[in-house]
């Protein structure tokens, strides 16, 4: 099991659903996916909510090294070093 699939779980179990069911039971015939409706669209969410808070971490990055080597361009442009 991938280290992000048993974030989602230790999440899911605490904060989001009762101990009632196998809320984590998976199908015979896909055992990538959830038995359960809500567990596999919380767990879609989930992948969603990561892969967007990676992106934005790439795009600030980026940015930051845009302006890192503006900065640098314009001091070398000043004849500083």
């Amino acid at each position: 099991m991938s280290t992000t699939r048993r974030e989602f779980e230790a999440w899911f179990e605490a904060d989001a659903m009762p101990s009632e069911a196998d809320w984590f039971r998976r199908e015979d015939d896909n055992p990538d996916e959830y038995y359960h409706g809500v567990t596999h669209t919380a767990w879609r969410a989930w992948q969603e909510s990561r892969r967007i808070a990676f992106a934005e971490c790439e795009s600030d990055a980026r940015a930051m090294m845009i302006m890192a080597d503006e900065c640098a361009a314009r001091i070398e442009r000043l004849g500083a070093k």
